[in-house]
């Protein structure tokens, strides 16, 4: 009858409609090694939509944006499809001294929430491997020091809001160092504000905020250099 012809034609028309392409999140695009899954830099080539997990019964994390890239590859923004809580994924280069640096602050992450979760510190909720590249799984901040001075024009930050964010600087690195752990890459760029309120825009109006100290890839455990006869 008419009602059913209207139906064929209708799932005719939304199956030969052309689908929008996929937006890509690494440039270049171009898939050249690792079976087509890396470009020409290493980085693993990533779509919004993607699915980022080891495979099998482990978990699974669909890509929604990018936060940044850097030396060591890129970083996500993504959503775990088991419990749907945003986190933030590195995605370590292809390549073996990436992929040892990763391990390095994979084991130094571990190392100092063995106890509990410092609160100055980037709390990492694990790691699996994607198609040979090293994913380390963090809770989700907001921007940088760098990116937050940038933003300001590089005017600075009120006296009292550069207090309370050096007092808490001060004791995550005391924290590194009951841990008898060296960061040794600390800079505005790798410690990152959480839940920065909109007064923040305002360089002469003090806020209040949470930082917390991350990338420990080049971090180094003392313990490694010390003997028992030393």
């Amino acid at each position: 009858d008419l009602h059913k012809e209207y139906r064929r034609q209708r799932q005719m028309c939304i199956r030969d409609r052309p689908k929008a392409p996929r937006r890509a999140l690494t440039q270049p695009a171009e898939g050249v090694t690792n079976d087509g899954a890396d470009n020409a830099e290493a980085e693993l080539v990533t779509y919004a939509g993607d699915v980022l997990g080891p495979g099998g019964e482990g978990p699974a994390f669909e890509v929604l944006d990018k936060l940044g890239r850097g030396s060591f590859g890129q970083v996500f923004r993504c959503r775990s499809r088991k419990t749907g809580r945003l986190v933030a994924i590195k995605v370590v280069k292809n390549c073996r001294s990436y992929a040892a640096q990763a391990y390095v602050e994979s084991q130094m992450a571990r190392a100092l929430h063995a106890r509990d979760p410092h609160p100055n510190v980037v709390h990492l909720f694990g790691d699996f491997a994607h198609r040979g590249h090293v994913c380390l799984v963090f809770e989700l901040l907001g921007m940088n020091l760098y990116e937050l001075l940038k933003q300001n024009q590089f005017r600075g930050l009120p006296l009292a809001s550069v207090r309370l964010a050096s007092t808490q600087v001060v004791a995550a690195l005391d924290r590194l160092a009951a841990a008898r752990i060296v960061h040794c890459d600390l800079k505005p760029s790798n410690i990152l504000v959480q839940d920065l309120p909109k007064s923040a825009t305002d360089p002469n109006a003090a806020f209040d905020m949470v930082v917390k100290i991350a990338d420990f890839g080049l971090s180094q455990s003392c313990l490694l250099y010390t003997s028992d006869a030393a």
